[in-house]
């Protein structure tokens, strides 16, 4: 059955149901009206003429017109005959009467007027009697009857409460689902209404673009099993490759800065400025080659998931320390100078000493590059009762906030920085002390400078 025919057969009942329940009220009222039109109407009036009748008969010896009263109502009592026997006391009254005409002083017509209107008047009441229990029935009957109907009126009426939205909103609410499943790639999902109706289409269409998604996802399912394997193969080489490149140009780049070393030696032989100049200029590219060298073989291991840590208790000083010797000649070259602010902290970490201070190192000498000559770079420790605190401070130009997120990820560099790098240093560094159970954040602003902090797990 289409939707279209429910929802019409479900409103037409209820239209059918508010039809019959409105024609039975009415049929039931009718009744009850025309009974109460029936005692009101008819024996009322009988009541009402007996009465002034009565009223004449005993005033007939003192009031001269108490006569025409009485021909006046004993007219219209014939005229409102509506009970059985009514007729004949009516016909007897009426003979009475015409002999009373004759002699108003006649006591026996009179006595036998008085006998006939009170028989009228007894009539008349135990028809009012007898009316009001058939209309008290009647009125018993229509309850019954409203009831009944009533009754089965809402019974079908909380059929189709209960039903109705039941068969409309169950299909929608599967049919959601069902599409959230296969939104989550989910194609072996399939709906069943068992109907022949708009759901029913609404399925069969589903499940033949459901199974059309899941044709489509098998047959290249093994292509990107493939290429994702290709590429996984591709990113390991890469990795071995750069590996395997940067361990071989640390010999080179070593011999190199030796035979600096020895040509710088007054021993072997005198050097001008010119030839001093170009071994100074030599021995900054090899430095820097081989911190590029450094930086490469460390993001190998990141890639390759095997940070190899070497995790032991030592003090911040210790960290800190390592790093000042390592950028003290950067920073006197550039009048830098770097102040440390322990803060009172001799509590322990627990680090790989060797890695943490690596990445101290990099953040101090980034500090140092990237703040003006004859400016301070901080280093400033605190702690809490779970961590330490190791924060690098400078005042150089900041870091604009559309690119905070960013400085973190691999071969990014800041648009428009004049300074060299690879754009590895901090992404290393961040999964360095990540790795150690600690965090590298940064706080900046362009034109104020910047904060590093790294956050180290205390020793206890």
């Amino acid at each position: 059955m289409k939707i279209k025919t429910k929802l019409r057969l479900g409103i037409g009942l209820l239209f059918a149901m508010i039809t019959v329940l409105a024609v039975v009220g009415i049929r039931q009222v009718s009744l009850l009206s025309a009974d109460s039109r029936n005692i009101v109407i008819a024996n009322h009036n009988s009541l009402e003429y007996t009465r002034q009748m009565l009223a004449a008969l005993d005033e007939l010896e003192v009031h001269a017109g108490a006569l025409d009263v009485f021909k006046r109502n004993l007219e219209a009592q014939q005229g409102n005959i509506t009970e059985e026997g009514e007729k004949d006391l009516t016909m007897q009254l009426t003979k009475h009467f015409g002999r009373l005409k004759l002699n108003v002083r006649d006591k026996e017509a009179a006595a036998l007027i008085r006998v006939n209107v009170l028989e009228i008047m007894r009539i008349n009441l135990a028809a009012i009697n007898r009316k009001s229990h058939i209309a008290g029935q009647t009125a018993k009957s229509s309850m019954v009857w409203i009831g009944i109907t009533g009754t089965l009126c809402f019974i079908i009426a909380f059929t189709l409460f209960v039903n109705l939205p039941g068969n409309i909103a169950n299909p929608i609410r599967e049919l959601t689902r069902s599409i959230r499943q296969i939104a989550n790639q989910n194609y072996k999902e399939r709906v069943h209404f068992g109907s022949r109706d708009e759901f029913g289409e609404l399925a069969s269409s589903f499940n033949i673009m459901a199974g059309k998604l899941e044709e489509y996802d098998n047959s290249n399912l093994a292509k990107l099993m493939i290429e994702k394997k290709r590429v996984e193969e591709l990113d390991i080489a890469k990795t071995n490759f750069i590996a395997n490149v940067s361990h071989e140009f640390k010999t080179p780049i070593a011999s190199i800065k030796i035979t600096l070393d020895l040509l710088g030696d007054e021993r072997i032989g005198n050097t001008n400025e010119e030839q001093r100049s170009l071994f100074e200029s030599i021995r900054q590219d090899a430095d820097r080659l081989l911190k590029i060298t450094s930086e490469l073989l460390n993001i190998t291991q990141v890639e390759s998931g095997k940070i190899q840590l070497n995790i032991a208790a030592t003090t911040p000083e210790e960290i800190v320390r390592y790093a000042m010797a390592a950028i003290e000649s950067q920073a006197e070259s550039r009048n830098i100078n770097v102040v440390v602010e322990d803060n009172g902290v001799r509590s322990d970490v627990l680090v790989d000493s060797e890695k943490t201070a690596w990445v101290l190192t990099n953040l101090v000498s980034n500090a140092v590059r990237y703040s003006d000559d004859h400016s301070t770079v901080r280093i400033a420790l605190h702690e809490d009762a779970a961590a330490v605190y190791i924060a690098v401070a400078d005042s150089g130009q900041g870091i604009s906030a559309e690119y905070k997120d960013k400085i973190f990820d691999r071969y990014f560099r800041v648009p428009g920085s004049a300074k060299e790098g690879t754009g590895l240093g901090l992404a290393i560094s961040r999964e360095f002390i990540e790795a150690q159970d600690g965090t590298l954040t940064v706080q900046s602003e362009l034109g104020t400078g910047s904060t590093f902090t790294i956050a180290l797990k205390k020793h206890v």
